[in-house]
């Protein structure tokens, strides 16, 4: 018995892969589609057909039951011969399809992988294999390779590694369904592209059969297309007639919807079709526009009334394939550029609308890909943004932050300097949780939650397309080899001075209310106050409970005053707390807002942590800092404070033969000859090239052996020293 398993997340991978299952099916062969677009299925008429369907959300819950349910049905039948159909983009199915394959793999199943194109962004990153050579391919294998033999080894689709999927057939028997695959002839590696071109089957207008009515019928069925859509086209059809698509599966689809507008309103329709036939290309000639917006068609009908045009709306399952086979499409199409339109011949094609203009680092993209793919004198570009934008003003940057506590508070850090270069506003994006602390910063102008992106989705849009944007603390900010702020400043060509780089947040007394109560009602005025975050992290960043709890008998047995502090609701949920046994440790987590807790340690003398957000919170105070660092040294995450790296701080640099190694962790030739691996950014998080190499004994042992009593005799001596700045407690 052979099962099928299709992945699929746009529509027109799964019609492909419909086509496929209807054209391959033989008796004994069970099928299964787990696809997002489930409900768009005749579920009943593909049972009957031995074939179930499940539907398909990208969250962690679904991944997990999905995977798990696929698994059990395999192992229970006993199934050794397993097809797995799933898209090359870096989509989260692709991610499920390759767990799938993982876990099979593993247990000796005859594996069959089919690779299927899914949008057109998929034809333009494959531009990305033109000059691969061996050692990329080699990194890309390697990557591979350890990934499908370590079910330990976290599985992370990244936005820079966009071509793993097409090394698919070194490991597997692979076949690859690709949309203009002829472009893969530009490949200079022509090892590489024998084999992959060897493996390749080509997806064109043709591949649903013109005169194969059973397939075409049952793929209707499937789909529930209703018939009279064909009817309502045909009868603008004729020689002189143009089809012109304005669709939500094409090119607009990834200018606009990625970018959080979601369903096309009136605003665009009517912005879209206005524009259009200003064009010279455009005016008299006999056009129908067919749409599959998802406005409603009173609105559609007004606006294209206006310019005197005939429309036919499709329904959402309906595609440029299926009206080609049924001989409802006119001798020339034009439209955005969408997977469906590439996929015609070049003659067959009038012209391609090109969004604004080549300014536009995305517009230039799509050209480059039209010229390579043929259509050299066919584009007409429109400039909506511009129209839709003309009232909101130009705004002058756009700060970006998607990451962590500390990382919000390095990105805010570097504010000050941002400030002296930018002349008019300076909108900073966070997260939602990070919002109220950067409306504090007194250098920004807007604070946007990045959980609100639908309602700022032009202002992204145009920021980023003209160059006015910056992402702060990404990963190559977080494993520069300068300090995290000044890797942030260069990164937008700003030249860091200390001077500039304080992590400055506006609280009023009254805002401190809490925080003041909580400290009458436990008497600590006047007293040496040290705060303990005991933080349970990432493990090569955490601490032991023991020794928490040694040190804080230390300093209480010295006369400070301890508070423990932490927040167990953050943005990564593994992140918890170590708890104190000894009573004279006040209690202070959950207690307080960030707000509230930078408050506190402006009221406070000493601060004790590992590599955390509080300690960059600190630095938003003029408390003393001592913290442990591990895998970074010190000097790239203490914070500056009153123009100087370190003040009032001591850095506990512990590491092992391998020194701070997290730079290791980019490094290819490290990885490839020491722990025969390709790079390993995304292990940052578990990251020991020690426990690597000399097994799970020695693992983090440089922070977990570090003892409480060596930590104490640090900051003994630190508190001695002229180095040490006692803050007052008012």
């Amino acid at each position: 018995m052979k099962i099928k398993l299709y992945f699929s997340q746009t529509f027109f991978t799964l019609e492909q892969q419909l086509l496929d299952f209807f054209s391959s099916k033989k008796n004994n062969d069970f099928s299964i589609f787990i696809s997002s677009h489930s409900d768009q299925l005749d579920i009943p008429f593909l049972k009957s057909h031995q074939a179930l369907v499940l539907p398909y959300t990208e969250t962690l819950e679904c991944h997990k039951k999905i995977s798990t349910g696929l698994l059990e049905i395999i192992g229970r039948n006993n199934i050794k011969q397993v097809v797995i159909h799933f898209p090359v983009s870096p989509l989260g199915i692709s991610l499920l399809g390759m767990e799938m394959i993982r876990h099979l793999s593993q247990e000796n199943n005859n594996l069959e992988l089919h690779v299927w194109d899914s949008n057109i962004e998929d034809v333009i990153n494959r531009q990305g294999l033109t000059n691969i050579n061996r050692d990329a391919i080699k990194v890309l294998r390697d990557e591979l390779n350890v990934f499908m033999s370590n079910l330990n080894v976290p599985f992370i689709l990244r936005a820079d590694n966009k071509l793993l999927f097409y090394i698919c057939h070194y490991l597997f028997d692979t076949t690859y369904h690709l949309v203009r695959s002829d472009l893969l002839g530009q490949i200079k590696n022509k090892g590489f592209y024998n084999a992959l071109i060897k493996t390749t089957t080509e997806i064109d207008a043709e591949c649903i059969n013109e005169s194969d009515k059973k397939i075409q019928l049952m793929l209707i069925k499937t789909l529930g297309i209703s018939h009279d859509v064909y009817k309502k086209i045909e009868q603008y059809n004729s020689d002189e007639s143009m089809m012109v698509t304005y669709s939500d599966t094409n090119y607009r689809e990834h200018q606009w919807r990625h970018r959080g507008l979601g369903k096309y309103s009136k605003q665009f329709i009517g912005c879209f079709l206005k524009l259009l036939v200003k064009n010279n290309e455009f005016i008299n000639q006999n056009r129908i526009i067919v749409h599959n917006l998802k406005a409603d068609g009173s609105i559609v009908d007004e606006d294209i009334a206006v310019v005197k045009q005939s429309s036919v709306q499709l329904e959402d399952e309906c595609s440029l394939f299926m009206l080609h086979a049924l001989g409802a499409i006119p001798g020339k199409v034009s439209g955005y550029p969408d997977i469906y339109l590439l996929a015609f011949p070049t003659t067959f094609v009038d012209f391609l609308i090109l969004h604004e203009n080549m300014d536009y680092a995305s517009t230039q993209k799509y050209h480059h890909l039209l010229v390579q793919a043929g259509y050299p004198d066919k584009f007409i570009y429109t400039n909506e943004a511009d129209t839709l934008l003309e009232k909101s003003g130009k705004l002058d940057v756009l700060v970006t932050m998607e990451s962590s506590l500390g990382d919000c508070m390095f990105a805010l850090g570097a504010m000050k300097a941002l400030r002296k270069v930018v002349t008019n506003k300076i909108i900073f994006m966070t997260h939602r949780r990070y919002t109220e602390l950067a409306r504090r910063n007194p250098y920004i102008t807007d604070v946007v939650a990045l959980e609100d992106q639908i309602e700022h989705a032009l202002m992204i849009y145009r920021q980023t397309e003209l160059s006015l944007s910056a992402y702060f603390c990404s990963h190559q900010h977080i494993v520069s080899p300068i300090h995290q702020i000044d890797a942030c400043l260069k990164s937008v060509g700003i030249k860091p001075n200390p001077e500039q780089l304080d992590m400055e947040v506006v609280i009023s007394a009254n805002e401190g209310k809490v925080v003041d109560d909580f400290l009458t009602r436990h008497q600590l005025a006047n007293n040496n106050i040290v705060l303990l975050h005991a933080n349970i992290g990432d493990p090569n960043r955490t601490w032991s409970a023991e020794n928490w709890n040694a040190l804080a008998e230390k300093f209480i047995n010295s006369g400070w005053r301890v508070i423990a502090i932490g927040n167990t609701n953050n943005k990564y949920a593994e992140t918890q707390v170590h708890t104190f046994n000894n009573p004279a440790v006040i209690n202070a987590v959950d207690k307080f807002s960030i707000l509230e807790s930078i408050y506190l340690m402006r009221k406070c003398q000493l601060l004790v942590a590992t590599d955390s957000g509080p300690v960059a919170l600190a630095g938003a105070s003029d408390i003393a800092i001592v913290s442990i660092y591990s895998i970074v040294p010190g000097y790239k995450r203490i914070a500056y404070r009153h123009g100087s790296l370190g003040w009032n701080a001591l850095c506990i640099d512990l590491k092992c033969r391998y020194g701070h190694c997290m730079q290791l962790a980019i490094n290819a030739d490290f990885c490839n000859k020491v722990l025969n691996t390709s790079v390993q950014i995304r292990r940052l998080n578990n990251w020991c090239p020690l426990g690597d190499t000399q097994g799970l004994q020695v693992r983090y042992s440089c922070v977990k052996n570090y003892p409480a009593e060596k930590l104490f005799e640090k900051i003994t001596g630190f508190l001695s020293s002229d180095k040490y700045t006692r803050q007052p407690n008012n």
